[in-house]
Formats: C-alpha cells, sequence, structure tokens
C-alpha cells in the first residue's frame, strides 16, 4: 500500500472519530494529513478549528500560517505571523520566533520571483541551476 493510501486511510478513521467527539487535537492532526495529500482547502479548515478550540496554543496557528505559505498566500501569512509574535511576545521560543520572523520577510518580499516549496522526491530536497534555498522551507526562484 502507498504512503498516500495509508494516508487517505488515516483521514478516513480520523473523519469517522470526528462525528462521535470533534477533538481539538483530532482537527490538528486531520490538517497535518490533509496537508500531506494536498488537499489544502481541507487542511485550512481543520487548522481553523483546531485554532478555535485550543485558543491558548499557538501551534494550529503556527501551522495554518506554513500551509498559508505553501498555498503562497503572502498576505494571510504576514496576518498570522505578525498576530503570533504579538500575542505571544516573551513566551515564545527562539525558534518559533525565528521562523516567524523568516515568514513575516517572506510575506513581505514584493520582488516578482517566484516563490514555491522545496521540491521533494523521494524525501530528498531537489536542486536546481536556478534556485537557492532558505532556512524557511521554501525555495525562490530568480
Amino acid at each position: 500500500m502507498s504512503t498516500y493510501s495509508k494516508t487517505k486511510n488515516k483521514i478516513k478513521a480520523l473523519e469517522s472519530g470526528l462525528v462521535q467527539g470533534q477533538v481539538p487535537l483530532t482537527y490538528l492532526e486531520l490538517g497535518l494529513l490533509y496537508q500531506t495529500v494536498k488537499e489544502y482547502d481541507k487542511a485550512e479548515k481543520a487548522f481553523i478549528k483546531a485554532a478555535n478550540n485550543l485558543s491558548n496554543n499557538t501551534y494550529p496557528r503556527f501551522l495554518l500560517t506554513k500551509l498559508y505559505e505553501i498555498k503562497g498566500d503572502r498576505d494571510k501569512v504576514n496576518r498570522l505571523a505578525t498576530e503570533l509574535i504579538q500575542l505571544e511576545g516573551q513566551k515564545m521560543s527562539g525558534a518559533l520566533k525565528l521562523e516567524l520572523q523568516k515568514l513575516l520577510l517572506w510575506s513581505s518580499d514584493t520582488s516578482s520571483a517566484t516563490v514555491a516549496p522545496k521540491s521533494r522526491k523521494n524525501g530528498k530536497v531537489r536542486k536546481t541551476k536556478r534556485a537557492y534555498s532558505i532556512d524557511s522551507g521554501i525555495t525562490k526562484v530568480s
């Protein structure tokens, strides 16, 4: 059974569990699974439900911000990253703050360069002649 098929089976199992319990962490896991199979609209809805149910936890909103990065929605990345930094302030870990700052930098980039997630094949990043990678997990093509 392929990884895609296994992921789709996990999604079905979680969706059936949602009818019974609707646990916020289930929405979080469901969002990650949808993202894995590139069902970004469903992932967005699941992350929003998780964020609404886990209002004191920044992780669902961080994952939503990363999803918007993958989708290329600079405005939503900018809004959410700014909101998270303002809400968390000093309580935020250095690594999370750095990642959010990178997302803010990406979202405010007004160059005409195309920005897309890294290309992966067999779990490895493929490098192209026209691209360079930065730590935030995106590839900027000049």
